[in-house]
């Protein structure tokens, strides 16, 4: 399993983004290969879900509150 840290945004109303707010991580599950996590306290928002299917997505951190983008540059690092 890979895991990426988000990117923090700073204006979640503005520009491309489909806004998604959860009560509960992980917001999303899916059955690829990638987990995706907050960008300032890596709760994982994101589980089990390719870049693919979650590019263009923000998501707002249910533990801290921060606002989160998947980018595509960020780095995966197995686990």
């Amino acid at each position: 399993m890979l895991r990426r840290k988000m990117h923090v945004v700073s204006d979640w109303t503005r520009g491309r983004h489909n806004a998604v707010v959860g009560q509960r991580a992980p917001i999303m599950t899916g059955d690829g290969d990638t987990d995706h996590v907050c960008a300032i306290c890596e709760t994982t928002l994101i589980a089990s879900m390719r870049i693919e299917q979650v590019r263009d997505l923000v998501l707002k951190c249910p533990r801290c509150g921060t606002i989160n983008e998947v980018l595509d540059t960020a780095a995966a690092v197995q686990y």
